[in-house]
């Protein structure tokens, strides 16, 4: 392109020049027809404009060509320079709308980057606070369990205290109701002893008899003797105090089934001499 450019740029300054060269060439021969004399004619013609031929030379012809080549020269030169302010000029203005673009792209990139920075940070503050509030929710909800726990292990320590105390009070009552009982029970058992003691002596032949037997004597409900059994003492003495239990038969007994319980198996110390 440019150096078709270029061939043309050569080729109108020739044409001109060729032009030109032409045209004084016919200007030359114009003046020389003029100056040459005709012969007069009769006939008479109107008088034509004289024109006034100036010789010119060569060198003349040189200068004013390259006058012309100058001018066109110049005038090529300011059409180039022209066109390259032009080119220039929609150079700079494509650079200008590139580097607008990569601007407004970069912006745009550099805007996403931070919209996206911005978001993750975001997420991450909201994670860390759901995280710390879910720390706390389960601080407190153990927390409160640990309350209820320990409210819960103290009810059941006052509660077992409690009872704990009810028991030993239950306990002493029961220890006092039975010490008691067992008073009452030994009280009445001694006066049937004594009232069985009684009613035997009033059976037994005992003579001038000396010395003790122990026997154990098995009652029926009613004070009836099932049994009697030597545990020590005398033979003689126990077979005269076995003969009298058995003469006093029925034996005085409680109504009272829990002193009677324990007379089912009485045991009996007999001497003739406290009798």
């Amino acid at each position: 392109m440019s150096k078709k450019r270029s061939s043309d740029s050569l080729l109108y300054p020739l044409i001109n020049a060729g032009i030109i060269h032409i045209l004084m060439f016919g200007l030359l021969l114009t003046s020389f027809q003029i100056e040459r004399k005709e012969p007069p004619l009769d006939i008479q013609i109107k008088a034509a404009p004289i024109i006034n031929a100036t010789a010119v030379s060569s060198e003349d012809v040189d200068k004013l060509v390259k006058q012309k080549e100058k001018r066109i020269s110049d005038a090529a030169k300011a059409e180039r320079d022209r066109k390259k302010r032009i080119r220039d000029k929609k150079a700079k203005a494509a650079a200008k709308k590139k580097k607008s673009a990569l601007d407004k792209k970069r912006k745009k990139a550099a805007d996403e980057k931070k919209r996206k920075a911005d978001a993750d940070k975001k997420r991450k503050a909201n994670a860390d606070k759901k995280r710390k509030a879910d720390a706390e929710k389960k601080r407190k909800a153990d927390a409160d369990k640990k309350r209820k726990a320990d409210a819960e292990k103290k009810r059941t320590a006052d509660a077992e205290r409690k009872k704990q105390i009810e028991r030993e009070m239950q306990a002493q009552l029961d220890a006092e109701a039975n010490a008691a009982q067992e008073q009452r029970v030994l009280s009445e058992l001694q006066k049937y002893v004594a009232l069985i003691k009684n009613k035997i002596s009033r059976n037994w032949i005992m003579g001038n008899q000396t010395g003790n037997c122990v026997l154990e004597v098995k009652l029926a409900m009613g004070g009836f003797v099932i049994d009697i059994r030597e545990v020590g003492g005398l033979p003689a003495i126990c077979r005269s105090a076995k003969a009298a239990v058995y003469k006093a038969d029925p034996l005085p007994v409680s109504k009272d089934p829990v002193v009677f319980n324990r007379m089912r198996i009485l045991r009996l110390d007999l001497d003739p001499q406290e009798m």
